[in-house]
């Protein structure tokens, strides 16, 4: 493989010390447009014919290539243009070195980064504690050339309004490196985060001293390309590492990809966005780059506004109807997506204190029967509140919180779950107990606080009983809607 020559470059702690400063653009003009009218045009026009994809939940990670935007433009555009209006406030970018060569990962000693947008922030407060690890150091020469996490910036700033930036460019790696490095960087990782994973695929040509095959070049590109991308698709960060070292496959973003996947938690789903070769414009195959954009989510599956409008009308009318002692409402809900069969919630609050809380993590019935039958289950059969019943009086100051859930996965490591995105059921023997995702939130609850409150004073265990093996945890997300 011949992309980049290599410098080689022993990590040493002086570059440290650096004052921070603002690291410039030095792809702007080259690789992309330094014009802001014209780049924010440009990025505005990926979008637009990014293909319509249905990711099912909140989008937490993507894969997008580096390339000159005239070549990896529309590939990288199809990913980020589903990320606007998802909340997010803070990027983790990984990126492959293309010019140095080190072991571990460097985080640039900058507090912004300045593209012709202007600046993107970095998020010192975490860089800092990610920089406490002796696998992750400052070195400038590492990163000040890059081209594969400056490309990525410019997308960014036109998919999202405000966000700041934990820039890492990873080098080489050992065997239990990737899943060190992902934990380090996991636990930075909330409902408001992405994580970016900066790639090509395969080079293919002599320039690149890649060949393996010289007939059928397209179609055994793709065929390389996509054994990739199925094992991205199915989480699988050893395999697919096992997979570049068998084929020598030119996956310059390898490591980043490798590290994304051992940051990713079970129940993430993977789509494949967009994909085409460089070649593809003039047929000819001799010197060919792959593009792959690729999509992670977690969620239920997403119920549209019309949707979630519906449900909390069943759901109030539901409530107006039991405090006021009259029969329960008959409903006839025709929406198709309103028919799945789906675990629910329906929580009550007034004024932010709760006031009921019941729901099934499964059911057999249509998503709205659901929601109405434990709209009467969370009113009046909620134990806490069996003295002090929601009133006719006090309905009209309730706020009704829905949670449509995924199925739950258990998980290995108890702590493999994101705080804001994941709810917990714990089990230990006959004894039960689960918070939504939302409290973790409220409750401004870090991980293990998060845990250790749901064993110790919802379930009446000891609060170190995750730790135990006889302790079963298990995750699941929400989507999560209110009337107020």
């Amino acid at each position: 493989m011949k992309l980049w020559p290599l410098i080689l470059l022993a990590l040493g702690a002086a570059a440290c010390g650096e004052e921070a400063k603002v690291r410039t653009a030095t792809k702007a003009g080259t690789w992309y447009t330094a014009d802001p009218k014209q780049l924010r045009s440009d990025i505005e026009g990926y979008f637009a014919k990014a293909p319509k994809v249905e990711l099912g939940g909140p989008p937490i990670a993507i894969v997008a290539p580096h390339a000159g935007y005239r070549y990896s433009g529309p590939c990288a555009g199809a990913a980020y243009a589903l990320l606007r209006d998802r909340g997010i406030r803070r990027v983790i970018v990984l990126a492959p070195s293309h010019r140095v060569a080190f072991h571990g990962a460097v985080i640039a000693a900058a507090n912004a980064y300045e593209t012709p947008l202007g600046k993107v922030p970095v998020d010192r407060t975490v860089c800092d504690a990610i920089l406490k690890s002796t696998l992750v150091k400052s070195v400038p020469a590492a990163e000040e050339d890059e081209h594969s996490l400056e490309l990525q910036l410019p997308m960014l700033q036109v998919a999202l309004k405000e966000f700041q930036v934990v820039p890492i460019v990873v080098g080489q790696l050992g065997e239990p490196d990737y899943a060190r490095l992902a934990a380090i960087l996991r636990d930075h990782i909330d409902a408001h985060t992405l994580i970016v994973a900066s790639s090509d695929f395969t080079h293919y040509g002599r320039d690149f001293d890649y060949t393996p095959f010289e007939k059928d070049v397209r179609a055994n590109i793709e065929k390389l390309d996509k054994g990739a991308v199925d094992l991205i698709l199915a989480l699988d960060s050893s395999g697919f590492r096992k997979y570049v070292t068998k084929t020598g496959a030119t996956i310059c973003g390898r490591n980043p990809i490798a590290v994304l996947l051992e940051m990713l938690t079970p129940d993430c789903r993977g789509k494949l966005v967009d994909y085409y070769c460089s070649g593809d414009e003039n047929k000819d195959y001799s010197h060919s780059v792959s593009y792959a954009a690729v999509a992670f989510a977690i969620g239920p599956g997403e119920v549209s506004p019309a949707g979630r409008k519906e449900l909390l009308d069943v759901a109030r009318k539901t409530l107006q109807a039991l405090v006021n002692n009259k029969e329960l409402p008959k409903f006839d809900v025709k929406g198709e997506e309103l028919q799945a069969k789906r675990g629910v919630f329906v929580t009550y609050k007034n004024r932010g204190r709760l006031r009921g809380c019941i729901g099934r993590f499964q059911s057999d019935e249509p998503l709205w029967k659901t929601v109405h039958q434990v709209a009467v289950l969370s009113a009046r059969y909620d134990s806490r509140f069996a003295d002090n019943p929601i009133t006719a009086k006090e309905e009209p100051e309730i706020d009704i919180d829905i949670s449509i859930l995924s199925p739950m996965t258990r998980i290995k490591d108890p702590l493999n779950f994101i705080v804001g995105v994941h709810g917990l059921y714990i089990k230990q023997g006959q004894t039960a107990g689960t918070y939504l995702p939302q409290v973790a939130t409220e409750q401004n609850w870090d991980k293990k606080t998060f845990i250790t409150h749901l064993c110790e004073h919802k379930i009446g265990i000891a609060a170190d009983a995750w730790k135990e093996n006889t302790t079963e945890v298990y995750i699941y997300s929400a989507q999560v809607f209110a009337d107020k």
